[in-house]
C-alpha cells in the first residue's frame, strides 16, 4: 500500500506521472521490466484481453514485491471482477465507460471496505500478502490507498463529469481517445474541435474537483498538449505496441544499414 499511497500523494502534489498497459505478457517479471524502464506504475487490460487468472495473479504479486503501483481495468462493474481484482492484490481499478453518478457510486461501493462501501471482507489473501493484519485498521489504510478510475469514454460521460467527480471515492478519470472519438462520429480525429472541447471539458471539471486525469497516446509527443493544460495520469501505450514498434524500427534500421 505504501508505493501506491506515494503515487496518490504525487498526484496530489500536482505532479505527472506516466504508465503504460499490459495486454498480453502477463509473466510475472514484467512488472520489474517496466519499473526498470522508468514507468510510474502500469494497468492490466482485462476489457479487451484474454488473460490467464493464475499468472495475473502471480504478476499482481510479483508487482506488489516491486513496489509499483498496478490497476486491473475491468470489462464492467461487477463485484465479482472488481473484488477478485483487489483481492488478487491490484491496487486499484479502472473501470470503462464510466457514464453516471450512480455507476460511479456502485464502483465505490465495491471497491471499499465500510464506511466508504461494501467491499467483502477476506483477509487471508494475496492483499495482505498473507500476513495477519489488525483488520479495522488494514481496511482504512486499504480505503485510503486504492485507486478508483473511472473511464470517459462517451459524450453522455463527459456531459455527466461533474456529477460522477463528486462522488466521495472516486480519485480520478482516464480518458479513452479511441472510444470517445468513435462515439462521436469522428473516430482517430484526436485533433478535432469537438474532441479537444470533450476532453477540455473533462480537464476544467477535474481541476475544480480536485481529482486528477489523463490520456492515452501512442506517442509520448501525443502526451504534450493535455499535460500542459493539466492532465496528470497518462498512459502511454502497451506491452505489444512498445514491442512491435522497437522491433520494427530495429529491423528497418538493420536491413537498410549500408
Amino acid at each position: 500500500m505504501k508505493h501506491t499511497l506515494q503515487l496518490k500523494q504525487r498526484l496530489r502534489a500536482g505532479e505527472h506521472v506516466t504508465g503504460t498497459m499490459v495486454t498480453i505478457f502477463d509473466h510475472p517479471e514484467i512488472a520489474q521490466i517496466i519499473k526498470n524502464c522508468g514507468f510510474d506504475y502500469f494497468f492490466v487490460d482485462a476489457e479487451h484481453g484474454y488473460l490467464n487468472y493464475d499468472r495475473l495473479s502471480a504478476l499482481l504479486g510479483y508487482a506488489r514485491l516491486c513496489e509499483i503501483p498496478v490497476f486491473m481495468r475491468l470489462s464492467c462493474i461487477s463485484k465479482t471482477e472488481i473484488g477478485r481484482a483487489l483481492d488478487m492484490g491490484a491496487d486499484g481499478v479502472i473501470c470503462p465507460n464510466v457514464e453516471t453518478a450512480e455507476q460511479a457510486r456502485e464502483i465505490v461501493r465495491l471497491s471499499k471496505y465500510a464506511p466508504l462501501g461494501e467491499r467483502g471482507v477476506s483477509m487471508t489473501r494475496p492483499h495482505t500478502g498473507y500476513q495477519k493484519v489488525n483488520t479495522p485498521e488494514f481496511m482504512k489504510q486499504a480505503n485510503e490507498s486504492l485507486f478508483v478510475v473511472c473511464q470517459t469514454e462517451s459524450m453522455i460521460g463527459v456531459n455527466n463529469i461533474d456529477a460522477i467527480l463528486s462522488v466521495e471515492g472516486v480519485d480520478g478519470v482516464l480518458l479513452g481517445p479511441n472510444d470517445l472519438s468513435q462515439q462521436m462520429g469522428i473516430i482517430g480525429q484526436l485533433n478535432h474541435p469537438d474532441y479537444i472541447r470533450a476532453v477540455d471539458t473533462v480537464i476544467e471539471a477535474c481541476k475544480r474537483h480536485g481529482k486528477f486525469c489523463g490520456n492515452s497516446s501512442k506517442e509520448l509527443s501525443g502526451l504534450d498538449p493535455w499535460i500542459a493544460k493539466g492532465m496528470q495520469f497518462n498512459q502511454w501505450s502497451s506491452d505489444v505496441a512498445l514491442y512491435m514498434r522497437a522491433a520494427s524500427a530495429g529491423l528497418a534500421a538493420w536491413r537498410n544499414r549500408d
